[in-house]
């Protein structure tokens, strides 16, 4: 067997360096022994015990988990163990109720059976006697000796070396993990489904696939289920001149006659920073001809429903901080009552827009807008503060022939063909989220 990568994280780094070649058996022996040592002098600056916890979410949400005022100081990031698995330590108490925090956000939060807090401050208090030990044994590696020290204190960029071993040794015929129990199998396997190497290299032009243009010499029409959508963060310019580096990435899943099924993923880097995932889902695309019913043209019973005022409707998101303009303001009309709204909207990108899009975001966001008319009355309070959508459950799309057609309809958009409703786009379980927690003086105003 020959071994081409060894990623490892923690104190089995010891064991990958002396495999490698960099140390002798004597001094990894060396190094092990008084980091077991020493680590019994960890202590929080706080006078409280040490802790760890997994927790299945990314890297960005977990750093600015930690910011947080309630936790800052007591917790932080100790590993990145994917794009979406992360290890905490820090504080016994905050572990705890970050424990609780991630639960009640539906999210994978677990607390790991140790009593120490490793890669944290914590380890602060170890790092000076550890590292005066292992450099009175003369122990010589390449980057010196303070290596070991930052072992225990620094965060373990696990899923950056899984993407480099693969990137720079790959591909491999196996993956051995040496352990008590395969406490990395799955992050590994995540980071290899993630395309790890993607958001490790700057270039990697020659694995790219350019889909659209693979459809369009079939000479088929096809429909586009994406199922689910989920939404990580927006792709967020500073000002004019912020350049962000973007990545959209395909992973062919299913090729069979008349079907194709792919994962893909957004990611996205503001200047030099780490690539962050900003959306990601499943979409599958159906080759065949032309057919206006592949989507059901659902009407809703329009009684007890009351006209509501185009330009009331977006003052009032402008007031809570929505500035849509062109072409994102494209309602034209609005008949709502509670939990219902229908109405008509209007593909506003039209012809002078280069991009000349099937589906133009605009018409898209356009029609999650209607779900605040469905939810709220301008003026009424219902609507306190920003929402974003997280996930979408499923977002189908019909393509038509043209651009020019009115489209109308709450969250199913019809298309208005020959007199005829048609199915053009259908998005089911659109989940939006406040920006901020609801607060008293949020509240409506029911007696004076």
């Amino acid at each position: 067997m020959h071994r081409k990568a060894r990623p490892v994280r923690d104190g089995r780094e010891i064991g990958a360096t002396y495999a490698a070649g960099l140390i002798t058996a004597t001094n990894a022996i060396r190094i092990a022994y008084y980091r077991g040592i020493y680590a019994k002098l960890a202590k929080s600056p706080n006078g409280t015990r040490g802790a760890m916890m997994a927790v299945g979410t990314t890297l960005e949400d977990a750093n600015g988990f930690c910011e947080l005022e309630n936790f800052a100081g007591r917790i932080q990031v100790a590993a990145c163990n994917s794009l979406s698995s992360i290890t905490l330590s820090g504080d016994d108490d905050a572990i705890d109720e970050a424990v609780g925090i991630f639960k009640d956000e539906q999210k994978f939060a677990r607390k790991l059976k140790v009593d120490t807090a490793y890669h944290s401050t914590h380890m602060e208090a170890c790092a000076l006697p550890y590292l005066d030990s292992i450099t009175r044994c003369d122990v010589q590696v390449q980057d010196g000796n303070g290596h070991w020290a930052d072992n225990m204190t620094q965060m373990v960029l696990f899923s950056s070396a899984a993407a480099i071993a693969v990137s720079q040794s790959g591909p491999f015929d196996i993956a051995l993990e040496i352990g008590p129990h395969p406490a990395l199998k799955g992050p590994f396997l995540a980071n290899l489904d993630d395309d790890a190497l993607f958001h490790t290299l700057a270039s990697f032009h020659e694995t790219r696939m350019m889909l659209k243009n693979f459809l369009l010499h079939l000479q088929k029409h096809w429909s586009c289920p994406i199922t689910p959508l989920t939404i990580g963060r927006a792709i967020a310019f500073n000002d004019e001149s912020s350049a962000v580096e973007s990545l959209f990435s395909i992973k062919l899943i299913t090729d069979v006659p008349h079907e194709l099924v792919a994962d893909f993923a957004r990611y996205s880097s503001l200047n030099s920073d780490p690539m962050g995932l900003n959306a990601s889902g499943r979409i599958v695309f159906t080759l065949s001809d032309t057919a206006p019913d592949i989507l059901p043209a659902i009407q809703s019973e329009q009684f007890n429903l009351v006209d509501v005022e185009i330009e009331r409707f977006y003052d009032s998101l402008t007031q809570l901080g929505y500035e849509y303009s062109a072409p994102f303001r494209g309602v034209k009309q609005i008949k709502r009552k509670i939990n219902c709204a229908v109405g008509n909207i209007e593909d506003a990108s039209g012809s002078d827009w280069e991009d000349q899009l099937i589906v133009h975001p605009a018409m898209l966001d356009t029609a999650v807008q209607t779900i605040f008319a469905a939810h709220f009355c301008p003026g009424d309070g219902e609507l306190w503060t920003l929402h974003v959508p997280t996930h979408i459950d499923s977002l189908v799309i019909n393509p038509r022939t043209g651009h020019d057609a009115t489209t109308s309809g709450d969250v199913h958009i019809l298309v208005d063909v020959g007199g005829q409703q048609q199915g053009f786009v259908q998005i089911e379980g659109v989940h939006l989220v406040p920006l901020s927690a609801p607060t008293p003086g949020d509240d409506a105003v029911l007696f004076s």
